[in-house]
């Protein structure tokens, strides 16, 4: 048991007055962050052991637990003596570092070595009057790194990755690198703009998943990684954000097939041909392209595909509206809106002239 210092305050104010006396009892704890000191700041009868109280500190690194190659600062925090007057030896793996050390001395910096290196810090500390203590802590280096994806659209031809775009569903994958350390049993805690997701987080649950609700908007997705022992625990964050579903237009020939190096800004054709062009809606949700209307327009003029044509698929056959108005440039218009979410509408144009 902690004996509480007890405080009592007594008051004369002289002749005629009646003396009064009155008092407080506190109890001092350690603090939390003292917690592997308790033994040696309390004595086998409960005192407190004072040498133990003044030289305490915690050690502390940042980041505690870094990346291969990253700088880490270890740090001795205290309220209990003064460091700029205090001596520092700092020790690596046991090993004395001795430009490091010394009066005031109170942070080492270093540079972590490569994935699943292992660092035992100690700093041993020895205040003006003599009464020492040390501590240490030890670090390892792990990495932790994202992989995502989405399931909007883009053609099958098409090199680079599908992008989320609003009211499409994303999946963020954390990939922790511990050697030695089995990642599927450690707990995952994913937050989202700072709002805990309690049942994304648990043991083994690397993978969250959620729909992204608005257009331009960047999402805060954090997880925080640890094992049961927390000798490994490191956070990371990741920056989800949506782009906007583009319609690109690319020429088709009977023989050549889509020129898809190119997208049509201006397309250029023989007097009398015919020219088929196809439409491709980059990053929509793949869910609601059964769900896409697509109206085409030439020079403001609704144009209907016909036959077994794709509704992204326009063929302009010779003569039609071949230099309507008495111009040879043709303005090819396409508006596409969702059946299912009306406030979703891509249109996108290209020029057509004839020569």
């Amino acid at each position: 048991m902690l004996a509480p210092y007890v405080i009592k305050v007594r008051v004369n104010p002289g002749p005629g007055f009646d003396i009064k006396e009155d008092g407080t009892g506190i109890l001092i704890t350690p603090s939390n962050q003292y917690q592997d000191t308790t033994q040696k700041l309390i004595s086998p009868d409960g005192s407190f052991n004072v040498g133990a109280v003044m030289s305490n500190f915690k050690l502390s690194a940042n980041p505690s637990q870094p990346n291969p190659g990253e700088e880490v600062t270890v740090s001795v925090d205290s309220f209990s003596f003064e460091k700029e007057r205090s001596n520092f030896d700092w020790y690596v793996n046991g090993k004395f570092i001795r430009d490091a050390s010394g009066v005031g001395k109170s942070y080492y910096t270093f540079t972590a070595g490569s994935l699943g290196s292992s660092y035992a810090v100690q700093a041993k500390i020895t205040l003006p009057n003599g009464i020492a203590n040390s501590k240490t802590l030890t670090i390892q280096v792990v990495d932790l790194s994202f992989y995502w994806w989405t399931n909007t659209y883009i053609p099958p031809w098409y090199k680079g990755k599908a992008l989320p775009t609003a009211g499409s569903p994303v999946s963020i994958m954390a990939i922790a690198n511990t050697p030695g350390l089995d990642a599927s049993r450690f707990i995952y805690t994913w937050t989202i703009n700072n709002s805990l997701m309690p049942n994304s987080s648990g043991t083994g649950k690397n993978i969250y998943s959620y729909t992204q609700e608005f257009p331009d908007f960047q999402d805060r997705v954090s997880v925080l990684i640890e094992n049961y022992s927390k000798t490994v625990s490191k956070e990371k964050t990741f920056l989800s954000y949506t782009t906007n579903p583009r319609i690109n237009f690319y020429a088709v020939s009977p023989a050549l097939g889509e020129d898809t190096p190119r997208v049509l800004t201006r397309l250029e054709a023989g007097m009398g041909s015919s020219v088929s062009v196809l439409a491709e809606p980059f990053f929509y949700p793949q869910g609601e392209l059964p769900l896409l209307a697509y109206t085409w327009q030439v020079n403001g003029k609704n144009i209907q595909t016909t036959g077994n044509q794709r509704p992204n698929f326009l063929t302009i056959q010779p003569g039609e509206d071949q230099g309507a108005s008495g111009s040879s440039d043709q303005l090819i218009f396409l508006n596409i809106v969702s059946t299912n979410r009306f406030q979703v509408r891509l249109s996108s144009s290209f020029t057509l002239q004839y020569k």
